[in-house]
């Protein structure tokens, strides 16, 4: 495999590099590379593909296109996106598919935070992050009442913010059938201000009811 290859050694100038390796350049090399929308038009077109793709998996093949450029942006360091962006596409994760590691990535968790917060609630040192991180893992695992449950004792335990109470109102939303959604939204229609909700949520909880608000 060597055959031809020149030796790494130190006496060629600028083969190698004692410079800080530049990570926003480097992966702006390879960026391009994962654009979602011309790797789904070349799968799209690609005769190839068409002969030796089973016709019975080419919906669903189509539709992770848009999955993975959810997974390209967790993976890559970008600008952070605000809950208003990305709670809508954490819902359409948890009701249009069974992924469960993609909405945790979304929501800033993962595998590690998860064993991490289990193992701290084993020896009894829960604060209101364990819990929230938690409530995270019972939210994706679509246990919207255990995630309500543990978003109030983070809550309780002397965590605050928007994204709690979002998270949390989000996660009761959800353990209600259609009758319960629908009501729910009234009540927090009639509380109005009052409920410290930011103003996008109530309109994003009415677009997600059960068969429409």
């Amino acid at each position: 495999m060597t055959t031809g290859a020149a030796p790494l050694t130190d006496d060629r100038p600028k083969r190698l590099s004692d410079e800080r390796f530049d990570l926003d350049a480097g992966l702006q090399s390879y960026v391009p590379w994962l654009d979602t929308a011309k790797a789904r038009e070349r799968f799209e077109r690609d005769p190839w593909i068409r002969k030796v793709w089973p016709p019975e998996l080419w919906p669903a093949s189509v539709g992770y296109f848009p999955v993975q450029a959810e997974i390209n942006r967790s993976l890559i360091p970008t600008t952070p996106r605000s809950l208003e962006v990305t709670l809508p596409m954490v819902h359409a994760a948890l009701t249009g598919s069974p992924l469960k590691t993609l909405p945790l990535w979304m929501l800033t968790s993962n595998a590690l935070r998860q064993e991490a917060a289990r193992s701290a609630l084993a020896r009894g040192g829960a604060d209101a992050r364990v819990f929230y991180e938690l409530a995270l893992g019972e939210l994706v695992d679509r246990n919207y009442l255990r995630a309500v449950e543990l978003f109030s004792q983070s809550s309780a335990a002397g965590g605050t913010g928007p994204i709690l109470l979002t998270l949390s109102q989000y996660a009761s939303f959800m353990a209600h059938d259609a009758t319960g959604q629908r009501e729910l939204l009234r009540e927090l229609e009639e509380r109005g201000p009052a409920t410290g909700l930011e103003p996008w949520v109530l309109p994003f909880l009415k677009q997600s009811a059960r068969g429409g608000e």
